[in-house]
């Protein structure tokens, strides 16, 4: 008998009643985190869309070559040079 006595008490709206209350209605803090969530997800799936639609432009990619200019070094550079000095090595050779 006590099982049906705590059978009624959870379906009674007696009980209910706290998810109608101001405990469980959205504030503002938790609208804005429910917000910048959707924001998120929603970049998260479109951005990479739009970036491959948009970079894979034959207009766009001859734009980024024309662009583009790879690192040069000087015959003379050595990066071992560097490697040496910036580990507190003397370097063996100079340039």
């Amino acid at each position: 008998q006590s099982c049906t006595c705590r059978a009624m008490l959870f379906h009674s709206k007696r009980l209910l009643g706290f998810f109608d209350s101001q405990y469980n209605r959205p504030g503002p803090l938790r609208k804005l985190h429910k917000q910048k969530g959707l924001l998120w997800i929603w970049s998260v799936f479109t951005l990479p869309t739009f970036l491959v639609l948009v970079g894979n432009h034959p207009d766009v990619q001859e734009w980024f070559i024309k662009q583009y200019k790879p690192v040069e070094y000087p015959p003379q550079s050595d990066p071992s040079i560097i490697y040496n000095i910036f580990h507190g090595r003397t370097p063996k050779k100079s340039a």
